[in-house]
């Protein structure tokens, strides 16, 4: 999950931040104040998504390779993804 968080909560700590912001200026708070309040929610609320997400892709890798969870099986060492019939390269 180390690997995977950090990509997923630049996604989601931007999206939910920008939906903050825009939140505080549809409902007309147009001062600074306002505008960075409502982006800190949305960006707290983007860190709470990014770990929930990363936790259940974590789980579900687990639930397909339980005697491997981070992915770096022994004919995919860098955990790079090929077809099922292909070798890894």
């Amino acid at each position: 999950m180390t690997r995977l968080f950090p990509l997923i909560l630049i996604i989601a700590m931007g999206s939910c931040a920008g939906i903050g912001v825009i939140a505080a200026l549809s409902l007309g708070h147009v001062n600074a104040a306002s505008i960075l309040i409502w982006g800190g929610i949305g960006a707290v609320i983007g860190i709470a998504a990014a770990w929930i997400i990363a936790r259940m892709l974590l789980r579900r890798e687990i639930e397909h390779h339980p005697e491997d969870p981070e992915g770096l099986h022994a004919d995919n060492p860098y955990g790079v993804v090929t077809k099922p019939n292909r070798p890894p390269e």
